[in-house]
């Protein structure tokens, strides 16, 4: 069973005595200046008895993956169905109107757009947006426009299932001071949030700061953890013709993440449904392999230009950087140090020989009887590591450059993706008649990532050594081949130190779109289109022995 539990004290800037004059009286300025300085979103011509409200779904339980897409967990949308969908239906893979992408963790086709201020967070590489970029906004997103379907936005061309686009600055937030404590026993298990709005001053400023942190000794899979902290800040001008907005916003999430997937046989043993393989005790304190740790921040510059009632024109730029990593076991020369490895199950002797029942038979009670031993035995893989003592020849290719210590068999290194990424997102809409309203646009992605492995600890060892272990089996005849750099071969390998693949990946995405909107009494249709240029390009920064004809250098 699954709990959260909140407590929000929000505490108001005014007097309680005062609290229904003052409201009454902020209300009827604040409608004059919004009146006059901006022209009304699509959600303003519904029903104005309900506010608005964003669904973060805490609840979700996730695995740890700083990369999962959470377009599918914003949603400022009124409907039953779709706010119960977006909250729960990603922990059934369910597929709204059967497109991927909306609420899957797959890395494929996207099928939402989501946009904070006009920057689409999209991270191009993966097609989704990384659900802890936005782990303090959700007390801050409260104005969103969203097009659900095939629906006109006035924000850009749309997409299949859904476009959200959130207003963050600090001029819309409602002035104000919020503290809120959760309980829970997800992936977290506890949660304090703090969020402050000036609200707008007489001279037309305004500012807003969110913050967050959320932790966990050991999440709801055993041997997980959370440690995240989140911040946001922004300040507005309100000009005579327009506003201008600053904002900024990222998350440094350290996250224990439990296991990609178990087989049936691996969970009996486990006596746990919440089987997780890379992890087990270590001086009697537990210790994962998997972990992800990530800081990206983002930074928006936005400006409204509002010529007059008819005309608004916004125009925003970003700038994105910073890592991920994501750590794992890796090996050379030996056997996969995961605890449900298949050559340690029962069922690996009895596939390789029926005969062999009485072996299989011996691992299953042993297996049964000892629950530990689904565990890393982190002891048995430092006393591997400091009893394989050899001597590299040759290191980088010099001659007579002979390393000699304790060669790791085991180590724990991370994939690391360094990135930037700058986008431009201008649009207008202009209300040209009572019927008909016209919108347009142009934004570009640029986008750098520098994607390599990356040794993080050498378990007792001294070394590692830069080979391909697989290689051998799909080069036979091929010498070179285990060198995973043939520009420097037996290259040995040190904590920090990059090894295995280094690749420089950029992106360019750009767009021009147009739409016109047509609303009668009985009748209400559009019309849009767009034009767009996409390319990639790869730069390879090691000769791999598998590949040394188009394995280094920029790619086709």
């Amino acid at each position: 069973m699954r709990l959260l539990l909140s407590i929000c004290i929000v505490l108001l800037l005014i007097a309680p005595s005062e609290l229904n004059a003052q409201s009454k009286r902020t209300a009827e300025k604040n409608n004059k200046k919004i009146l006059k300085n901006y022209s009304p979103t699509p959600d303003t011509k519904q029903d104005s008895t309900t506010i608005p409200t964003i669904a973060i779904d805490d609840a979700v339980q996730d695995d740890g993956d700083a990369n999962q897409s959470s377009g599918s967990m914003f949603t400022g949308s009124r409907d039953p169905f779709l706010r119960i969908i977006t909250r729960f239906g990603i922990q059934f893979r369910y597929q709204l109107r059967g497109f991927n992408g909306f609420n899957s963790n797959t890395r494929g086709f996207n099928t939402t757009e989501l946009e904070v201020n006009g920057v689409p967070l999209e991270d191009l590489s993966l097609g989704s947006t990384t659900r802890y970029q936005l782990g303090a906004l959700s007390t801050v997103l409260y104005n969103t426009n969203e097009a659900i379907g095939l629906k006109p936005s006035p924000y850009s061309y749309g997409d299949m299932v859904r476009t959200t686009y959130i207003d963050a600055t600090a001029a819309q937030q409602r002035a104000g001071t919020a503290i809120d404590y959760s309980i829970a026993n997800l992936t977290y298990r506890s949660q304090v949030r703090v969020t402050h709005n000036s609200g707008l001053t007489k001279r037309g400023w305004a500012y807003s700061i969110s913050a967050l942190h959320r932790w966990a000794n050991e999440g709801y899979a055993p041997g997980t953890y959370t440690d995240v902290y989140s911040l946001y800040g922004s300040v507005s001008k309100v000009l005579k013709k327009g506003q201008i907005n600053f904002t900024a916003f990222g998350s440094s999430a350290d996250l224990g993440r439990p296991g990609f997937s178990a087989t049936e046989e691996a969970l009996r043993f486990a006596k746990t449904n919440q089987y997780n393989d890379a992890w087990g005790y270590q001086e009697g304190k537990k210790r994962n392999a998997n972990t992800t740790k990530l800081l990206q921040p983002l930074i928006i510059v936005n400006y409204t230009y509002k010529p007059n009632d008819h005309t608004q024109w916004n125009t925003s730029v970003g700038y994105q950087f910073g890592k991920s990593e994501r750590s794992t076991f890796d090996f050379y020369n030996a056997y996969s140090p995961k605890p449900d490895y298949y050559k340690n199950m029962p069922s690996y002797y009895l596939n390789l020989n029926p005969s062999e029942q009485g072996v299989a038979g011996a691992v299953e009670n042993k297996l049964l009887n000892q629950p530990e031993l689904m565990q890393v035995n982190w002891t048995d893989i430092y006393n591997s590591n400091y009893m394989n003592t050899e001597t590299l020849k040759s290191v980088n290719g010099i001659a007579g450059n002979d390393v000699s210590g304790r060669r790791s068999l085991y180590v724990i290194s991370s994939q690391v993706i360094d990135l930037q990424k700058v986008n431009f997102n201008t649009n207008i809409q202009h209300t040209a008649t009572e019927h008909v309203t016209l919108y347009g646009g142009i934004k570009a992605t640029k986008q750098h990532q520098e994607i390599y492995r990356q040794l993080d600890d050498l378990l007792g060892g001294d070394y590692y050594v830069n080979f391909n272990q697989f290689a051998t089996q799909q080069a036979v005849n091929n010498q070179n081949s285990i060198q995973n750099d043939m520009d420097h071969p037996n290259q040995a390998v040190r904590v920090g130190d990059i090894y295995g693949y280094h690749i420089n990946l950029d992106y360019l995405q750009s767009e021009a779109w147009g739409q016109a909107s047509f609303l009668y009494r009985k009748t209400e249709f559009f019309g849009s289109a767009n034009v767009g240029y996409t390319s990639y390009s790869r730069k390879g920064m090691m000769r791999n022995g598998l590949y040394p004809t188009n394995s280094l250098g920029q790619g086709q």
